[in-house]
């Protein structure tokens, strides 16, 4: 049986139109885990308050910094690209 794996490119490997597909899904997805994770804080905090505390509290500040990376990331995409222009 043959196993994929997909090849990660370095982003200076890449094509203008790769870099900018790839800048597009990270920044659609880093805005919906955005705001997922601000919904479930504030659900969160609701919570808290109503019933005292509870760990559902603990999970925006675990997979916030999913946020930061991805934002890096688009960051370089974007400098990337600065240098191609």
């Amino acid at each position: 049986m043959k196993k994929y794996r997909m090849k990660n490119k370095e982003f200076h490997e890449m094509t203008n139109e790769e870099l900018r597909k790839k800048k597009k899904s990270l920044a659609s997805t880093t805005g919906f885990l955005t705001g997922l994770l601000i919904i479930l804080l504030v659900a969160a905090v609701y919570i808290c308050i109503r019933k005292g505390f509870t760990p559902l509290i603990i999970i925006p500040f675990a997979l916030s910094p999913i946020i930061i990376v991805n934002y890096k990331k688009i960051k370089e995409i974007k400098e990337e690209l600065k240098k191609r222009l």
